[in-house]
């Protein structure tokens, strides 16, 4: 991963830090950072510090040791793996994709029409304005994660953290799904995915990393996301 210079001005950067939780380090030593247009591919087994390195770079999880460093004013966006949500959640598409606003210190009673329009058109970038008033306990895994990345796009993220977003996922969604990744690092928005799927990420990753032994090692994108790359690290 490449180092800090003048010319590379981090979105969101960790420096030297130890992660996890109170009396319970899970990563050490952990120097990473993500800058705008930048793709990081996060691969590593279960159990291996995935999700608590994400939940740190969120700010969910502040450092045990070491630094977290953010750009003034940075916009988060998160996408979970839809199967962490109760399938019986009461709500239409848009209501969900609207609680994208709330980030932006919106509430249902103060939306504008600017705002309303934001969730229309992040519903028509991930291909389901016409499901807007279905309920979305009634879509396919594949519609649930695309209303997911659509309500991560409405909070306008200048980075956007996701966890497995094609865990589950058909080939029909996985395609729409990375289409409109692709679309957003080439508009500078910064990405940093966790996925068990490596092979599908080589060529459009421009970063990758290794999670393993309590560990964050930066490692070369073509390598690490070739068919038995991750696996051959491991060993």
């Amino acid at each position: 991963m490449p180092s800090p210079s003048a010319e590379r001005r981090p979105l969101v950067a960790l420096r030297g830090a130890t992660l996890g939780y109170r009396g319970a380090p899970v990563l050490r030593e952990v120097d990473l950072e993500v800058a705008a247009g930048d793709f990081l591919a996060v691969v590593g087994d279960n159990g291996s510090g995935k999700s608590t390195l994400l939940r740190s770079l969120l700010g969910v999880l502040p450092p045990l040791a070491g630094d977290l460093e953010r750009e003034p004013g940075l916009r988060l966006g998160y996408v979970p793996q839809q199967l962490a949500l109760d399938p019986r959640f009461p709500a239409s598409v848009e209501e969900v994709a609207r609680m994208g606003l709330w980030r932006r210190g919106r509430s249902f009673r103060r939306e504008s029409r600017e705002d309303l329009a934001r969730v229309r058109e992040a519903l028509e970038r991930v291909g389901l304005a016409d499901r807007a008033a279905q309920a979305f306990a009634t879509l396919s895994g594949g519609q649930k994660q695309r209303v997911l990345l659509a309500r991560a796009l409405v909070s306008a993220p200048d980075l956007l953290l996701l966890d497995e977003p094609t865990s589950g996922v058909d080939a029909r969604a996985t395609a729409a799904i990375h289409a409109c990744l692709d679309e957003l690092r080439a508009a500078g928005v910064g990405l940093v995915l966790v996925t068990h799927h490596p092979l599908a990420l080589r060529g459009r990753a421009t970063h990758a990393c290794l999670v393993a032994g309590g560990r964050v090692r930066p490692e070369d994108p073509a390598e690490l996301l070739s068919a038995g790359g991750a696996a051959r690290m491991l060993e």
